[in-house]
């Protein structure tokens, strides 16, 4: 059904408003989740880290341009990753079945 933007609810605009900045905060914390759970991997691993807060900043960072670059450039990968991906999920299913 065709109509004017003109006569959209107030409300409607703020619905939008409000999806859009979630849309964002979900692509900005599956980064950020990652950057942590690498920083706390070091932590456990190498005793002579001395974690500092800019560091998780950075490997957040670090991820994002890796995914934009990935995204940009390397989408011809993505069908060999999904197929590797695929062969181990069905592999490690079959080992913890057996």
């Amino acid at each position: 059904m065709y109509y004017d933007k003109a006569y959209l609810p107030p409300c409607s605009y703020f619905s939008i408003f409000i999806g859009t900045f979630g849309w964002v905060s979900f692509t900005a914390s599956a980064p950020y989740l990652a950057a942590g759970m690498i920083q706390g991997l070091v932590v456990l691993t190498c005793e002579a880290y001395q974690p500092q807060r800019w560091h998780l900043s950075l490997i957040y960072w670090a991820l994002v341009g890796l995914a934009t670059a990935l995204n940009i450039w390397g989408s011809r990968l993505f069908s060999l990753v999904e197929t590797a991906s695929l062969v181990i999920h069905l592999v490690g299913f079959v080992v913890v079945l057996i």
